[in-house]
């Protein structure tokens, strides 16, 4: 008769013997489908197959095999190699995918667009904020503890140290976790004083992605459109400038890319008759400025006429019943009478709020800015007002004379 831990033995290698028995059947049963992320036994008839009787058809179509072959080496130096031939490579000429689509995005900075993932930055805010808020209870009640048994460690570092070590290990994990959470802080700070991308820059790249179709479908992050940011720079991009661009996208024609796009601009697009048109950012905002320029001329030039024509015609002429004297005398200085007054006012106000219209859609001007200038322009142009009666009465007397 064997020993009793001699039985003990048998018994654990015939255990250990059987274990290995069942793990080697799991790993010749079971097979990983890493594309389409299932599990099944290679005993189990495939998914998606019907039928017994030998006429057994698939309803999904399997997909081919993807090529695993591993790189050629690329540590060989060719001297006659020229970085331009990469570095400057068009958007039509990169490669399909990935490389196609971060070309446009370098050559076109309304595609500066990528996702903020707010919900991941409150996740791992939130967590390491409960991290901390435990830490800080362990080193509430060491505390505690120490200051009815040991007051002296609280009021001493260097003796706690030498001691018992446990608060100062405590503090560098309290010290590592609030950097961790300040720069995480930081980060989501930066990232929240981005700027959120228009629709018209949405639209933008959203029509890349339907013409060259750069990324499989559950990589687009274009759906995600309440998540992203641009790094577009900060500009007086406005409501003008979308509709400018929305009026070329529409009325797309040869007049139309030969005015506002270069030569670098059409060499990005290849050839004439790809869907990809990329319009110069610096012409459309040349054409933006004349248009903001002939509209602030025009509110500054144009109420001038009809304020002068009122103000100098407000006594309507002397009467009959009056005298030469007394038309002399009022010809020095002509009444304005209330309706004129009226007229004035309500058309200076009208101008300043036309003005405070253009400065909202033509620029993205602050509310603060916008008050400032239509009260500037309201003293402009009563000044405009003074300095031409003036002149006007003065070289008129000069000619009476």
């Amino acid at each position: 008769m064997p020993s009793e831990p001699d039985q003990q033995s048998v018994r654990s290698s015939v255990i250990f013997n059987g274990l290995a028995e069942v793990l080697e059947a799991n790993n010749k049963a079971w097979s990983i489908d890493l594309e389409r992320g299932e599990t099944q036994t290679q005993d189990e008839e495939p998914r998606g197959r019907k039928g017994n009787d030998g006429d057994t058809k698939s309803i999904l179509e399997e997909k081919p095999p993807v090529a695993e072959d591993e790189y050629p080496s690329f540590d060989e130096i060719d001297p006659d190699e020229d970085p331009a031939s990469y570095v400057n490579m068009q958007v039509a000429d990169a490669p399909p995918g990935y490389p196609m689509l971060a070309r446009f995005i370098s050559s076109h900075e309304d595609g500066y667009i990528f996702r903020e993932f707010r919900y991941l930055q409150s996740r791992t805010l939130l967590h390491m904020q409960d991290e901390l808020r435990e830490l800080e209870r362990k080193l509430h009640l060491m505390d505690q503890y120490d200051l009815k048994h040991r007051p002296l460690f609280l009021k001493s570092r260097e003796v706690d140290d030498t001691r018992l070590r446990v608060r100062r290990e405590l503090m560098e994990e309290i010290g590592e976790k609030l950097k961790k959470y300040g720069d995480l802080l930081t980060v989501s700070n930066n990232l929240a004083n981005f700027d959120r991308p228009s629709r018209f820059d949405l639209q933008s790249l959203e029509n890349f992605f339907k013409a060259k179709e750069p990324l499989v479908r559950h990589e687009r992050y274009l759906n995600c459109q309440g998540d992203m940011i641009t790094l577009k720079a900060g500009r007086d991009d406005a409501w003008l400038d979308e509709v400018i661009m929305r009026l070329l996208v529409k009325y797309n024609c040869a007049p139309l890319r030969y005015i506002f796009t270069n030569a670098e601009t059409r060499a990005q697009t290849g050839p004439k008759n790809s869907p990809l048109n990329i319009f110069s950012i610096a012409r459309v905002h040349f054409l933006k400025m004349v248009i903001l320029i002939t509209l602030m001329l025009c509110l500054l030039c144009l109420p001038l006429v009809p304020l002068y024509s009122w103000t100098q015609g407000g006594s309507g002429g002397a009467s009959g019943g009056e005298t030469d004297s007394d038309s002399d005398s009022d010809s020095d200085g002509p009444a304005v009478t209330g309706e004129t007054l009226a007229k004035v006012m309500g058309l200076i106000v009208a101008c300043a709020f036309a003005f405070g219209v253009v400065l909202s859609v033509c620029t993205r001007a602050k509310k603060h800015e916008i008050f400032g200038s239509c009260a500037a322009y309201v003293f402009w142009t009563l000044l405009l007002i003074l300095l031409v009666s003036f002149f006007l009465s003065f070289f008129s007397r000069d000619m009476v004379c």
